[in-house]
């Protein structure tokens, strides 16, 4: 006999639950057998619809008790083991489901279920962590595993929920949707299935499949890089707004944050909705002390809830006990914790304050390598109506663990390191033995990454797992006053938890072979030899991980294992610019981390535009460590032309240069050194020659139009900087000074000192650091006693991004007889505010003023002035700037274009 299509959806999900859960099998089996409900389905949907006549359907059994029919028998058609099904369609059955579940809904309101309550005296009441006497009692004891509270029967209605429930279950496991195209493209549905079966063998590829669905056009990505989505506004329902009126400012900031969670729908209902608003606010209050509040809610509109609230007196913290046993005891970072604690003596009582000095201890204990750090108490007892707090912490450290030997390997195994093993030794912040500091760690990781020797490094470290044990209970506390919840945490008249693994170990499983339709080995749901071998090496893995942390908990050393990849540690990039005085810029630079075993590098740049053209090189040489002392030899070619040097007369100046440079920096954010020398020489060419001389001042006054000069400088250099962020800076403060000397008997043109000093600052203020001033200053001198012989390029201009905006590069300087000859003192300072109008994007107003001045400072200070827009992009902070030069009578408007942090 045949059954018809359109046997009741109810009918079919029951009797798949008798097949897979037979009676007694507890939530623990119903846990376990879930995903076999979802094979069924799958497996039931491709024999209704590929069943030939006469096949018959194998009955599903359990190792409990035979199951003798596969459907149960409805009230007019009876059916035996043997029967023909009919095709069903499973969008059909996925559209009856959504029925059921609008029905189910409908009469939500006749289900119901027990509550229990405790015997709890009024003068002791629940804090809003579920805690009563002890505030922490149920954190790390499996709280959150506790038994579900029994729930009574419910009517069919809600039998219809549960099955289609089962129904989603099965239909998510199986990534099948209710419109699924592949349904509506000509697929069979054993191909569907088949393919369906694929992607939970392989869920990372359906996961991929997924993502690539999901991943926005072009055009979205562009328009993301500029205003970032804020989230999927689909996902999220509306909820409702509250006015709290009544109540301090804490107190209603809490309350509106914790009802506008509520959702707009379940408001409809104003008078249904009252017990959950109330239990919410008091939620909130009690988080911040008030636990005596009354509230009084109106309902404003569909949308708006107004809370009346009288506050009360609020809970006072009266005693504090903050204890550490083992090591911790002498530890000063526990004891600052113990000195200042986020919540005093004396404070209003605030959930967010206790928690946050629970988490610094904690946080302490894994940073510090305090691994066998446990709780042995933290509670908070609040008295009522005294209005009283009191807090007890008690946390035993253990022993601090050591840092073990460092370990380095390569990615590829059948590759050495390309370094030899003493460069990478001079590379770890911290000896063997040492103690164990998260950051020591993080320290190893960041320095192997900044010398760029390598395109990936890792850093792994065996930690053992927590340790969890019963927490103890205050002296004062009465175990009988305890909620039940409080109960299941602390293990009272409740199985043991190996006795709960046991009978799940004893818990029958299904044989997937016995579906029908399905022969061995062929079934989708059984792994493949692929997925097994898989699975091996995973529980393998997990053993050698378990070993090795026995291992460290016995020892008390975390071994280091560093693993790097050097396969393709060179790099090349490209960068493109604009000015109005230099017109388009192009910027490359390509690095060659390792040349060598003894970790050598090479890099060059390369600029490009109308008025510079230049190119260098500089190789690299540790020395006594890779980046905090290493050797430079640089050299280079640059040409550059001044279009107008004074009345009509351009230059072109070609320069050489040479040099050695050694740098010293220490990664504490001391001062860093560096010493060096350099040779210089200079070429001049003037693009005019029927010039009278005796106009021209030196040194433009030769009788050739064309002319060298030459320096050979020794400099000392000393720089500091802090910076709160790395790419695009929020706060920060940067320094340098420097001083070069040349003498005439040393391949210089003249005796001379150059002093230079700069400063930068950046500083952030503001709600998400919105407001923003940037400033920064440069002063320097030429001393020497014959300031005409001085390399023009070693002289003083200003004007330009860098400088004074609003003027073109270097047009600014000591002017004589109308022409540029360069300053003996530069005296500049920037001011600007920047304000973030949206997220990554700043507007700005800044004023600039200053000059290149002669010896004795007689030359006007010039003023620029503009607005300009910054952009916090990936490759860091972008800025483009409109600028006027507003001490001029005819006011000259510059664009500058400028990418990189403004230190």
């Amino acid at each position: 006999m045949q059954q018809s299509p359109n046997t009741p959806l109810k009918t079919l999900v029951k009797a798949l639950r008798q097949a897979l859960y037979p009676a007694g099998c507890g939530g623990n089996g119903l846990r376990r057998y879930w995903h076999i409900s979802a094979g069924l389905v799958l497996l039931g949907s491709s024999a209704w619809a590929g069943a030939e006549p006469g096949i018959p359907a194998v009955p599903v059994t359990g190792s409990d008790a035979p199951v003798t029919t596969l459907l149960p028998a409805s009230n007019d058609l009876p059916l035996t083991d043997n029967v023909e099904l009919a095709p069903v369609d499973i969008t059909s059955l996925m559209q009856e489901a959504q029925q059921a579940k609008q029905a189910a809904a409908s009469d939500a309101g006749r289900i119901t279920a027990p509550s229990t309550s405790a015997n709890v005296p009024e003068e002791v009441i629940q804090s809003t962590n579920n805690e009563l006497i002890v505030s922490s009692i149920t954190n790390g004891l499996g709280g959150d595993n506790a038994p579900a509270q029994p729930v009574q029967d419910v009517d069919p209605i809600n039998e219809m929920a549960s099955a289609e429930a089962e129904l989603e279950q099965a239909r998510e496991a199986t990534q099948i949707s209710a419109d699924n195209a592949d349904l509506t493209q000509g697929k069979k549905p054993d191909q569907v299935i088949t393919e369906n079966a694929a992607a939970i063998e392989n869920p990372e590829k359906g996961a991929e499949e997924a993502r690539e669905q999901k991943k926005p056009n072009i055009f979205k990505r562009i328009w993301y890089r500029f205003w970032p989505p804020k989230g999927d506004l689909g996902e999220s329902l509306p909820t409702i707004t509250a006015r709290v009126e009544g109540a301090p400012r804490i107190l209603a900031n809490n309350i509106e944050a914790k009802l506008e969670q509520y959702t707009v729908e379940a408001f409809s209902d104003f008078r249904a909705s009252l017990p959950q608003l109330r239990s919410m606010a008091r939620e909130a209050s009690e988080a911040v002390g008030y636990y005596k509040a009354e509230f009084r809610f109106e309902q404003v509109n569909s949308e708006t809830v107004r809370v009346l609230v009288t506050p009360n007196e609020p809970v006072m913290v009266q005693s504090q006990d903050i204890r550490f046993e083992g090591e911790a005891n002498e530890d000063r970072t526990f004891q600052e914790i113990r000195e200042k604690p986020d919540l005093k003596v004396g404070d209003q009582m605030n959930d967010e304050l206790y928690e946050k000095t629970k988490g610094r201890i904690a946080t302490a204990g894994t940073e510090k390598g305090y691994f066998d750090g446990y709780w042995v108490m933290h509670d908070v007892k609040v008295t009522l109506p005294e209005n009283t707090a009191d807090i007890n912490l008690d946390y035993n450290s253990g022993e601090r663990y050591k840092l073990g030997a460092v370990e380095f390997k390569n990615a590829n195994p059948d590759e050495p390191i390309p370094l030899k093993e003493e460069v990478l030794r001079k590379l770890v912040p911290f000896d063997e033995n040492d103690d164990y500091g998260s950051w020591k760690v993080n320290n190893l990781s960041r320095n192997l990454s900044d010398t760029r020797y390598f395109n990936n490094v890792q850093v792994d470290v065996v930690i053992p797992d927590p340790i969890i044990k019963p927490i103890e209970l205050p002296a004062d506390a009465d175990v009988n006053q305890l909620t039940t919840l409080q109960r299941q945490s602390l293990a009272i008249n409740n199985e043991s938890g190996e006795q709960q693994q046991a009978e799940t170990a004893n818990t029958p499983a299904v044989d997937e072979t016995q579906f029908a339709g399905v022969a061995e080995g062929d079934t989708p749901l059984q792994r493949s030899t692929e997925a097994q071998q898989k699975l091996s090496e995973a529980e393998q893995k997990e053993v050698e991980r378990k070993q090795a942390q026995a291992k460290v908990r016995e020892t008390k050393v975390i071994p280091v294992v560093v693993t790097v990849n050097a396969d393709k540690p060179n790099s090349a990039e490209v960068g493109v610019g604009y000015g109005t005085d230099t017109e388009f810029r192009l910027r490359s630079q390509y690095r060659k981390a390792l040349v060598n075993l003894r970790g050598h590098s090479l890099e060059s740049n390369l600029e490009l535009s109308k008025i510079r053209q230049a190119i260098d090189v500089r190789y690299n040489l540790p020395y006594k460590h890779p980046l905090e002392d290493t050797i430079s030899i640089f050299g280079g070619y640059e040409k550059e032309e001044r279009k107008d040097a004074g009345r009509d007369l351009g230059l072109v100046i070609n320069t050489a240069t040479v040099g050695v440079e050694r740098a010293i920096k220490p990664k504490n954010g001391d001062w860093q050194h560096t010493i060096s020398a350099r040779y210089r020489l200079d070429q001049l060419e003037r693009n005019k020659d029927n010039i009278n001389q005796a106009d021209l001042p030196p040194p433009f006054n030769l009788q050739s139009s064309r002319f060298e000069q030459e320096a050979l400088l020794f400099g000392y250099g000393l720089s500091k900087t802090y910076t709160v962020g790395r790419l695009d800076p929020t706060r920060a403060f940067r320094q340098f000074y420097q001083v070069e000397v040349g003498s005439k008997k040393l391949l210089t043109d003249a005796d001379m000192a150059i002093l230079r000093g700069g400063w930068r600052f950046i500083y952030s203020f503001g709600e998400n650091d919105n407001h923003q001033f940037v400033g920064r200053a440069d002063a320097s001198t030429i001393v020497t006693d014959n300031f005409e012989d001085v390399p023009y390029n070693l002289r003083f201009f200003a004007g330009g991004d860098q400088s004074i905006r609003g003027y073109d590069y270097k047009s600014l300087s000591t002017e004589k007889n109308g022409y540029l000859i360069g300053g003996q003192n530069l005296a500049v300072g920037s001011l600007e505010y920047n304000y973030q109008f949206i997220p990554k994007w700043r507007g700005a107003v800044f004023v600039d003023a200053g000059n290149a001045f002669d010896k004795d400072f007689n030359d006007p200070v010039k003023v620029g002035a503009g607005i300009g827009v910054r952009w916090s992009s990936p490759v860091g902070p972008i800025r483009v700037d409109v600028g006027a030069g507003v001490s001029e009578k005819e006011i000259p408007i510059r664009l500058h274009f400028f990418i990189g942090p403004q230190l």
